[in-house]
């Protein structure tokens, strides 16, 4: 089913109208905390948006560690179409704390690594 991440930190159901209007629950896509839709096996985010410390450029088919604006670690994986596919992705809230991270396997959401 469609799930979103709401500011609690809980994950729940949301559902989307299909094109006869009725409300149908879907296992597509994903809404993470930060608000982005992702397509289950499709990768995470694009990392091409972040910033590289090393000096090389952004692998969009490779490994990268890539950073945040904050200087905040983002995304540390293997790249696929500059989309995270096998790696993890660092969820923080406004204040620059760290309240998660998402653990990717095969381009899709695999599950929560412990803090």
């Amino acid at each position: 089913m469609d799930s979103a991440f709401y500011d609690d930190g809980t994950y729940k159901p949301r559902e989307s109208p299909n094109p006869s209007g009725s409300i149908v629950k879907t296992n597509e896509s994903v809404v993470n905390m930060t608000g982005d839709t992702l397509v289950k096996g499709f990768g995470g985010p694009d990392g091409s948006k972040g910033i590289i410390k090393d000096g090389t450029a952004f692998q969009p088919n490779g490994y990268n560690k890539v950073y945040d604006s904050e200087n905040n670690i983002w995304m540390d994986g293997q790249f696929k179409s500059c989309k995270l596919w096998n790696g993890k992705l660092y969820l923080y809230n406004s204040d620059g704390i760290l309240l998660k991270i998402e653990i990717w396997k095969n381009g899709a959401y695999h599950s929560d690594a412990w803090l």
